[in-house]
């Protein structure tokens, strides 16, 4: 039987858990855990207004947008037993350019997981610089709300196009508050063109949370190219948690893109999890 979001258990993410742990009950020590969140929370928003007010100290007459998208996907368990879990997202990005090589990316969404009946949102702010024609490098700071529950992000990505191919990949740092435990998120993805309306890719992402559990996911990737400058997403991927077998899972989505579209990735532990 699966417990309560707010039970004082441990759980580990993936598999449809995400790891919690007991708060202490003692007033010195909530004091104390108080003030080091609202230390850690300030020095994320710092990282965040840093990254604008570089955009913006930037000596350029106008900014521009460059891109942007908006996409919705849903991804469900394909096991019996599982089928009631999924998530559902709805997101959009939306690049700005200040110059050739600099450029800051916004990112919003919103996800409803169905078992647990959990929701979440999330922010995030890349600051980008191409380094040469073939590769990208950037620097990320986010922010979620994971079922009430908050968690901050920081983090590096690097994007480049080889053989035709476009790859990235990316390193996330968070910090989870009011039970969730901290982790880091390791990414890489790539997408190859068929043609002009098919590209096929894959992914896989690693994440180890602090205390020596980790999850693991692997995925094939394709997107075919609609009239009207939609492309439907789909993907067929695998999911473990720290060893134990691991659940099919199958995702399809719908997305747009405005002018160059937006550069990187949504990051996030959101991102991470195909359903709960």
């Amino acid at each position: 039987m699966r417990n309560a979001p707010n039970q004082a258990d441990v759980r580990i993410v993936a598999k449809r858990r995400i790891v919690s742990a007991r708060q202490p009950e003692y007033h010195c020590v909530k004091t104390t855990r108080r003030l080091i969140f609202i230390e850690a929370k300030m020095s994320k928003i710092a990282i965040l207004a840093s990254l604008s007010a570089l955009a913006l100290s930037t000596p350029v007459l106008a900014a521009d947008v460059t891109g942007a998208s908006l996409d919705f996907s849903h991804y469900n368990f394909a096991d019996a037993d599982a089928r009631d879990s999924g998530r559902s997202t709805l997101g959009g990005q939306m690049v700005i350019g200040f110059t050739p090589q600099f450029s800051v990316q916004g990112d919003a969404g919103i996800r409803h997981f169905r078992d647990g009946d959990w929701n979440d949102a999330s922010w995030g702010l890349h600051a980008i610089y191409n380094a040469y024609d073939m590769a990208t490098v950037g620097v990320f700071a986010g922010y979620e709300e994971v079922d009430g529950r908050e968690v901050d992000s920081i983090g590096l990505e690097y994007g480049t196009s080889y053989n035709g191919a476009d790859i990235q990949a990316a390193w996330t740092n968070y910090d989870g508050h009011d039970g969730l435990i901290d982790g880091n998120i390791y990414n890489v993805s790539a997408s190859m063109p068929l043609n002009s309306e098919l590209s096929v890719g894959g992914r896989a992402d690693f994440l180890d949370l602090n205390g020596g559990r980790n999850s693991r996911r692997i995925g094939a990737t394709g997107t075919y190219s609609l009239a009207g400058g939609y492309d439907l997403n789909g993907e067929l991927g695998l999911i473990d948690d720290n060893g134990d077998d691991a659940e099919p899972y199958i995702g399809l989505g719908v997305s747009t893109k405005f002018g160059n579209g937006a550069t990187f990735n949504r990051r996030g532990l959101a991102e991470f999890l195909p359903g709960l």
